[in-house]
């Protein structure tokens, strides 16, 4: 006989002289769809996974323990994280993986922030909306779907609102987005991601991976530093739009793909841009720096 269950557990504690929240989600579902709202407040606040468990392994091969959802037989996850800490620590270790959609907004406010996102989709598509706000962000995110990878909504309209928090939208001192997996072009990488004078860490891509479908990714960051660097593999369209301000620039993308590949790049600050684009259709790049 089958059997179909679901297991949420969620622990917040308060420990002495400061607040710190900590939440742990294991769902296993299989047949219906997995969903949880979070709100952490206060001084550290984590979403993070077991001892023993599912691990997501960020760019410099360190491996962290990650909170799991995992729906199968046509489910979906979905979660929404919003994470308000007081000038200390805002961390999600996050890992989805579903034959249909997964869906995740996350929201991380005043304090030293850390993503780690992978999201697998078997039959669907993965979308994902993240905002760190007031601090410095730290991004690692890998994507993995048979259709289409989305950052945000391909309804909404190109950045023009990112007050919205469309996409991906980081304000604060440093902000990086990078990469969990091993770039696929060696040439490549040899000629731009090791002649930064960045630390090793950064030396690895943010990864969308698309079996059938397309990619489409926004980025906004403002702040004293900013890196992206991305990997776009897709049958269809690879589209990247990222917008750099007040800081150093550097953006780094590589996309691949039988279909068009298009980015827009806007920088205000250091203005470096690398593009490598290898597709069977039109590809165009649009820089504008500032």
């Amino acid at each position: 006989m089958l059997k179909y269950y679901i297991l949420i557990l969620i622990f917040c504690s308060t420990i002495s002289s400061f607040a710190q929240n900590e939440a742990f989600i294991l769902q296993q579902n299989g047949v219906g769809g997995s969903n949880v709202r979070i709100s952490q407040i206060g001084d550290n606040n984590s979403l993070r996974g077991f001892s023993g468990q599912t691990v997501v392994q960020d760019a410099a091969g360190i491996q962290h323990y990650a909170a799991v959802q995992f729906s199968q037989s046509g489910g979906t996850n979905s979660l929404t994280v919003e994470q308000l800490g007081l000038n200390q620590t805002n961390e999600i270790v996050l890992s989805q993986n579903a034959n249909f959609n997964n869906e995740g907004v996350f929201r991380q406010l005043n304090g030293t922030h850390q993503l780690m996102l992978k999201q697998f989709s078997d039959d669907e598509s993965n979308v994902a909306n993240i905002t760190q706000l007031n601090g410095s962000g730290f991004i690692n995110i890998e994507q993995s779907a048979a259709k289409a990878n989305i950052i945000p909504s391909a309804a909404n309209t190109k950045m023009s609102n990112p007050m919205g928090f469309s996409g991906i939208y980081q304000k604060g001192e440093n902000n990086y987005i990078i990469g969990a997996a091993d770039f696929c072009c060696q040439m490549f990488t040899n000629e731009v991601f090791y002649e930064f004078d960045v630390p090793s860490q950064f030396n690895l891509p943010a990864q969308q991976i698309s079996e059938n479908g397309g990619n489409w990714l926004e980025i906004w960051q403002t702040g004293s530093n900013n890196l992206t660097e991305l990997h776009q593999e897709g049958r269809e369209d690879n589209t990247a739009l990222i917008k750099q301000m007040n800081g150093f620039n550097r953006a780094v993308v590589y996309q691949k793909g039988n279909g068009k590949n298009s980015v827009v790049i806007e920088q205000y600050g250091g203005k470096t841009v690398y593009v490598y684009q290898k597709g069977n259709s039109d590809n165009s790049v649009v820089i504008k720096q500032y």
